[in-house]
This record gives C-alpha cells, sequence and structure tokens, in this order.
C-alpha cells in the first residue's frame, strides 16, 4: 500500500511549476509559476524560458501539445538535474522559445499549452497553458 501512495504522490509532484526568476545575465524572459499570469516578450528580448518542475524516474515528461509556429520557435529543452545525489528526485525542464521577427509587427496574444504525461499511457496527462502577450 505505501509504494502505491508514493508512487501516486511522486507521479503528481512534476505538474508544479517552478517559480520564476529573471536569469542572472539578464538576457532571457522567464515564464512565472502561474497559469494566469502572463508572460511578456518585447523586440528587444525576443527569448523566453518555462521551467517547469519534473521527475523523469517517475515516466513523467512534458511535451508541447500546442503552440502557434507562425509566432514561435522552440529553439532548446533540457533537463536540469537536482544538486546532489538523493535517487529518484525531481529537477527542473527549461523549455526555451523565440518569437518570431513577423509577430512584432503588432501587438498580439497567443497561447503554449504543455502537457505532464506517461508517453506510452493513453490517458490524457496534466496540462498547463501559458499566455504569451507580443509587444513590439
Amino acid at each position: 500500500m505505501k509504494k502505491i501512495i508514493i508512487m501516486a504522490v511522486l507521479g503528481l509532484w512534476g505538474t508544479t511549476l517552478v517559480q520564476a526568476s529573471p536569469n542572472r545575465d539578464n538576457t532571457m524572459n522567464t515564464a512565472v509559476a502561474s497559469e494566469q499570469q502572463r508572460i511578456i516578450v518585447k523586440a528587444t528580448r525576443p527569448e523566453f524560458t518555462l521551467r517547469l518542475d519534473a521527475n523523469p524516474t517517475t515516466g513523467y515528461c512534458w511535451s508541447v501539445k500546442q503552440y502557434d509556429t507562425r509566432l514561435l520557435t522552440l529553439i532548446n529543452n533540457e533537463f536540469l538535474a537536482p544538486e546532489g545525489d538523493r535517487m529518484g528526485a525531481g529537477g527542473i525542464e527549461v523549455w526555451t522559445f523565440k518569437v518570431n521577427a513577423i509577430a512584432f509587427a503588432t501587438p498580439t496574444t497567443t497561447k503554449i499549452t504543455m502537457e505532464y504525461a506517461r508517453p506510452w499511457e493513453k490517458q490524457a496527462g496534466t496540462k498547463q497553458s501559458f499566455t504569451i502577450v507580443i509587444k513590439p
């Protein structure tokens, strides 16, 4: 019984977003921890990141389900393992996007929908949406 409860808790752990903070070098925007908060991107800093808690040891991973490829380009996705040697500890998935130059022609809003799931399971995972506000 304990194993099932622990596995269920670990499986849900990754659905929480990490709190955002700007990068130390201030070169990129970073997503904030709530679906209600918007990410504002300006032409002077067209790249932004989404940082999401993840624990691939549980089989769960984030995937992009929907975004407007005319406005955004996915540049990179990487997993940052936790510091230390705790077996099974979760880390952070970092998704970097760039707003395409054409999107800055006029102010616009778009969404990115992400899903946290086990790829081999047929049931839908936990979805998270981000609103991207693009300002010239």
